[in-house]
């Protein structure tokens, strides 16, 4: 039997709340997480606020409106209260996602730290199969260079539909990119000022962009998205809109930049290598399909 119980009914800002002060898992700005209550889920039951018997000890949730090349929904676990057994929690939060997986989507995946704890066995038990390692970097921005390319130029909403072209392109093959649908990724594009994109061009036709996100509170910048289209790379774009979008974080007051990159993605991660990121952790991301016998 289990040792904890799914509450219903709590309010968004309550488990943002809870999520922001018992921070588990990836590095998720105010922002985004309520990005996953609101937009990214098509039901309420597909958040997992988890209790003991006298208190919440960990909140998930399972993004479905989201795409990537594996057609899986993607299970967050973004608070766990301090003191748990994470390895308890994630086996719940697995079986109840599993069981509301919705019939549209052909399994689902989950990002795990170094330091989850679970045995091969409970892997295997759960369905779980290896499917791609990340890495989350960072890297201070006092010593930044300052400046970006004449090439370059801040977005604007007019852009979007050229952007989201660009990113389902630059993308389309990497297992490690969940995007919206889009309607929702067009809708969102610019619609946080704490969000910029910004473009490379060349004679009028995009080439490259990158998605630039501040956080305030924290002094902190993510990089979340860098794209060039796929007959456009090793011509130094992206370096010059990495370089870009971290004097701009700077210029913005920001003390550190992070992001994250997939292990087998080499010349991504050899360019942030080269622009001073180092790697803080590590993610192995796991996938079970459908049924536990799929891969």
């Amino acid at each position: 039997m289990s040792r904890f119980h799914l509450h219903r009914g709590a309010q968004i800002d309550e488990l943002l709340s809870f999520a922001e002060s018992q921070r588990w898992g990836g590095t998720y700005g105010p922002d985004l997480l309520r990005r996953f209550f609101t937009e990214f889920i098509s039901d309420p039951v597909l958040v997992f606020d988890l209790w003991d018997t006298k208190q919440r000890v960990a909140v998930g949730v399972l993004l479905d409106k989201l795409r990537n090349p594996s057609n899986d929904a993607c299970l967050e676990l973004i608070g766990l209260a301090a003191g748990v057994d994470a390895r308890a929690v994630i086996i719940e939060m697995v079986r109840s996602a599993a069981s509301v997986l919705p019939a549209s989507r052909s399994g689902l995946q989950l990002a795990l730290p170094d330091h989850a704890g679970l045995s091969e066995a409970e892997l295997e038990t759960l369905g779980l199969r290896t499917f791609y390692d990340t890495f989350e970097m960072s890297r201070d921005l006092r010593n930044a260079a300052t400046g970006r390319s004449p090439s370059i130029r801040i977005g604007e909403r007019s852009d979007r539909d050229a952007v989201y072209q660009l990113a389902v392109e630059a993308f389309s093959e990497n297992p490690d990119t969940s995007m919206p649908d889009e309607k929702t990724w067009k809708d969102h594009f610019l619609a946080s000022p704490d969000s910029v994109f910004l473009l490379w061009e060349n004679a009028g036709k995009l080439l490259g962009y990158a998605n630039l996100i501040v956080d305030r509170q924290q002094q902190s910048a993510e990089v979340r998205t860098l794209g060039v289209s796929k007959t456009s790379r090793q011509r130094g774009i992206g370096t010059m809109l990495l370089r870009g979008a971290l004097s701009i974080a700077k210029a913005k007051g920001m003390v550190t930049c992070h992001l994250t990159v997939a292990v087998q993605n080499r010349s991504a991660l050899a360019l942030y290598e080269r622009e001073g990121f180092i790697v803080r952790k590590t993610f192995r991301c796991y996938r079970r399909g459908r049924n536990p016998s799929e891969t």
